[in-house]
């Protein structure tokens, strides 16, 4: 994906390409992680800057998001996926893409946390 000087990168097409390419097992397999559902247990797992990104989204009243999707990486290389198995192009679906760069001596790092959320049914 190209991106003009001075214009906003599309980040929710980079998270849908990047949960398209790593949405089946066999490309899990490959790049070493297991594709976890987002089980309670599991999203009470998830990083607090992530939570707090999705905390700030704005939701109709008396509704809430649920996660579908959610990529963690790590100076490249992806450590975590929780999948529920929909489409990443679900148009339901609102995607998040929060990142950190930590810049420092010796080292720096970077790490992006990619989810895609959609409202929770109706209960």
């Amino acid at each position: 994906m190209s991106i003009m000087p001075g214009a906003m990168p599309d980040y929710t097409s980079q998270a849908r390409a990047n949960l398209a390419a790593l949405a089946s097992a066999a490309n899990a397999k490959l790049v070493g992680v297991t594709i976890q559902q987002p089980t309670p247990t599991v999203l009470a797992g998830l990083p607090a800057v992530v939570t707090s990104a999705l905390a700030s989204l704005p939701v109709p009243h008396g509704q809430a998001y649920q996660v579908a999707k959610y990529l963690q990486i790590i100076n490249g290389q992806v450590t975590a996926i929780v999948d529920d198995g929909t489409s990443p192009s679900d148009p339901t679906l609102v995607h998040q893409v929060v990142t950190i760069i930590t810049a420092g001596s010796p080292t720096s790092s970077a790490v992006s946390y990619q989810v895609a959320v959609r409202l929770a049914a109706s209960k």
